[in-house]
């Protein structure tokens, strides 16, 4: 049930998340076939590793990156809403940079 409304959320929408070889690995696993739908993906853990290699960050944790741009406090890490939004944040900020 939870996995056909996930589908339909979605729809064709291009997905944006941090690490998201492990989420897409967790939901196909568990029943989403995110491969039915011709669509981009974009991980923030990758785009960092590529835009911020000579930084100097200790490591490129959702938490990390988001200290480094500001995006906000880490007293809502690991949780589902506030880190889709502070990836969705990231995604915003890495793209301006790999752009620019």
């Amino acid at each position: 049930q939870v996995v056909d409304s996930l589908h339909n959320f979605v729809g064709k929408n291009n997905l944006v998340g941090h690490n998201l070889t492990f989420d897409l690995k967790f939901l196909y696993k568990n029943g989403y076939n995110f491969l039915d739908q011709k669509r981009k993906y974009f991980d923030t853990l990758s785009l960092a590793k590529k835009a911020l290699k000579t930084y100097g960050l200790d490591n490129y944790k959702l938490p990390t990156l988001c200290d480094y741009y500001g995006i906000r406090d880490n007293e809502s890490s690991h949780r589902a809403l506030s880190d889709a939004l502070a990836t969705g944040l990231l995604f915003k900020e890495l793209s301006f940079q790999i752009i620019y």
